[in-house]
């Protein structure tokens, strides 16, 4: 017996809005197998300066898309202001670092197999 799977490409992203109000990720996906299928599109925020006990990208959102054998869609994944922020256990409250963070999609976490779609900054407090 064999086993039909559908392949899957991503397309060059886009994303809209900044860390301190949030974002729209939106990221093209062909499913370039032969059958209808679904995958889960990964959306990561890198920190600007990764700090020591952090991690140097977070998962921030992930959004499920269907497709025919063929066909392209486009996953959206909404990120709140929270998902560029860390614990600060300091000042006992969430923080986001100043800068630009980066923002990666994939269909896993693979270093390999992760794509920039854009950045969003974060201004300095004050």
């Amino acid at each position: 017996t064999t086993l039909f799977r559908s392949e899957w490409e991503l397309g060059a992203g886009s994303v809209e809005g900044d860390a301190a109000t949030g974002a729209v990720v939106r990221v093209p996906v062909r499913n370039t197998g032969l059958r209808l299928g679904s995958t889960v599109v990964q959306v990561y925020v890198e920190p600007p300066r990764v700090q020591s006990g952090r991690p140097l990208r977070t998962l921030a959102g992930f959004a499920k898309v269907h497709a025919a054998a063929g066909e392209e869609v486009v996953a959206e994944v909404a990120l709140s202001p929270r998902a560029f922020a860390h614990w600060d256990a300091a000042a006992r409250r969430w923080a986001t670092a100043s800068g630009d963070h980066r923002v990666v999609a994939g269909l896993s976490s693979a270093v390999d197999g992760l794509t920039t779609v854009g950045v969003c900054r974060a201004p300095a407090p004050g």
